[in-house]
């Protein structure tokens, strides 16, 4: 089924070829978007004036700040497809519960007739992402961000490290960063190499969670290990050799979804 759509996809840039983002949240809704071959357009956006851009556009806050203000965040998107008005929409799953209602597609389902059975089956790929996403991605993404936004990074997600100071975000994640061979970093190692087997498990013979096509898990499990091959390659290398290369595999298999429009 074809439709002939206007939506514009709100993401972080970097200083990558081509810009590439690398937030698993922005990619997974990228991944959907182009699965379903749905037209869109990407306007990037800094983390420096993020707040004050979606808060004028009227996009809905995901979160709130340790002071109380509302978060916001990317990825959200403008869909300008209707006569005379636009649809926003912010966070991911409801971005793609919006797209799926909004774009029906009976042979590129992504959440099926059961969404309560792939959420629970997402939870396992979180636990495997979130087991080490601020000891190892964060610091690394500091360095990723384009220059004039690295302050505005630091002071977004600095929290997170209670023996970082608070005073010098020019100067980065120095003496927080984990770095290869230290008994922190086999540790995480080991931790995710084990939640991969358990994912590995969970999949048994086949290569897709959705047997012969993709489908929301699958879009999940594919956008975290995108983020951990483009932040930490030293990282990914360990993981791409779990249970044969069947994650290196996964990510090859899906490089067609991640193309930037």
């Amino acid at each position: 089924m074809t439709f002939n759509t206007n939506i514009t996809l709100h993401d972080l840039p970097t200083n990558l070829p081509h810009k590439q983002p690398i937030s698993p949240f922005t990619s997974l809704v990228r991944y959907v978007l182009n699965y379903k071959q749905l037209s869109y357009t990407t306007e990037w956006r800094l983390w420096s004036d993020l707040q004050a851009t979606a808060k004028s556009l009227g996009v809905e806050p995901t979160g709130v700040l340790a002071d109380g203000s509302p978060r916001y965040t990317v990825p959200f998107i403008i869909d300008r497809t209707g006569d005379g008005y636009a649809v926003i929409v912010s966070d991911s799953v409801k971005i793609i519960e919006y797209l799926e209602k909004t774009y029906p597609d009976p042979e590129r389902p992504i959440i099926g007739p059961s969404p309560a059975v792939q959420h629970l089956a997402r939870m396992p790929i979180d636990r495997f992402f979130n087991s080490f996403v601020v000891q190892l991605v964060l610091p690394a993404v500091y360095d990723l961000v384009l220059e004039e936004d690295k302050i505005a990074f630091f002071n977004r997600v600095s929290s997170y490290f209670k023996d970082l100071p608070q005073d010098r975000p020019e100067k980065g994640f120095q003496g927080v960063a984990i770095m290869e061979g230290s008994v922190e970093f086999i540790k995480l190692i080991e931790e995710g190499e084990e939640n991969l087997r358990g994912i590995a498990a969970s999949l048994g013979s086949q290569q897709l969670f959705g047997g012969d096509r993709p489908v929301f898990v699958d879009f999940v499990l594919l956008a975290y290990l995108n983020c951990i091959r483009r932040t930490r390659p030293d990282v990914w290398k360990y993981f791409a050799k779990v249970d044969e290369g069947r994650f290196q595999k996964a990510v090859d298999s899906g490089e067609e979804f991640g193309k930037l429009l």
